[in-house]
């Protein structure tokens, strides 16, 4: 299923998909071999079922009714969703796509264009509550660590800066006080929640910054996705967005 609707979010994109297939058999390749405008990537797809996502967040497919306590969500230092549903574990929902991505490497070495992993999940709640900004910079970044200065005569607050721990993050890891990078093979991360049909699909990309063979986002212009951007210092990394607010297509 996840293979059909990634193909049709491509179609939506002026996309020609074909199936990508090693006819020799030597080896597993990407799901599908795509083309735009004389450029060419691969896909390959991969889902977070229903019953996976249930097992790691015990968050259950189906509506929520009444009220739940709040659940910490660990180094992220997020709040619960929301109060439909407060109980689901971020960090797990990433997690999740972490693995699905270092399983991947394989797949994505060795070619002649771009890889893309796109991770796909039809669970009803992780759809709606999981995918936005805030989850996808921490794919790229990492947990976020805030560093305060204050004045040690008056205890005031100098300022606060937000940095990148890079630890958990799919491109990169943390080395020494350096981000060092790590599945160069894959060039972008697409993340989607297609729901279960009630609601419109939530797809949001990360661009991996040294990959092997880096990817066009222009190639998908309905989809935005995000970068990490270094200051004028080079001290500090962020995460960059494109053009486009949402990730929620028509």
């Amino acid at each position: 299923m996840c293979e059909a609707a990634f193909r049709r979010l491509f179609d939506h994109c002026v996309i020609e998909v074909v199936p990508n297939e090693d006819l020799a058999g030597e080896r597993k390749t990407p799901d599908f071999r795509c083309e735009k405008n004389g450029q060419r990537f691969y896909a390959e797809v991969t889902c977070l079922t229903i019953q996976r996502v249930v097992r790691a967040v015990e968050l259950p497919d189906g509506p929520f009714e009444g009220r739940f306590t709040p659940t910490p969500v660990g180094v992220a230092g997020r709040d619960a969703i929301d109060q439909a549903a407060p109980g689901i574990l971020l960090p797990s929902i990433m997690g999740l796509v972490r693995s699905e991505c270092a399983d991947k490497v394989p797949q994505c070495a060795g070619l002649d264009a771009p890889a893309v992993v796109c991770v796909g999940t039809f669970h009803p709640t992780a759809s709606w509550g999981c995918i936005d900004r805030e989850f996808m910079e921490e794919l790229l970044c990492g947990s976020v660590h805030y560093v305060v200065r204050y004045n040690k005569l008056t205890g005031q607050i100098v300022d606060s800066v937000a940095k990148p721990s890079f630890d958990h993050s799919v491109p990169f890891r943390q080395q020494g006080r350096l981000a060092a990078s790590v599945r160069q093979p894959i060039s972008a991360v697409l993340v989607a929640g297609f729901g279960d049909g009630t609601i419109r699909e939530t797809v949001m990309g990360v661009l991996h910054h040294d990959a092997c063979r880096p990817f066009d986002p222009t190639l998908l212009p309905r989809i935005p996705f995000c970068r990490l951007a270094w200051t004028d210092s080079g001290r500090q990394a962020r995460a960059e967005w494109g053009n486009r607010e949402e990730g929620v297509l028509d």
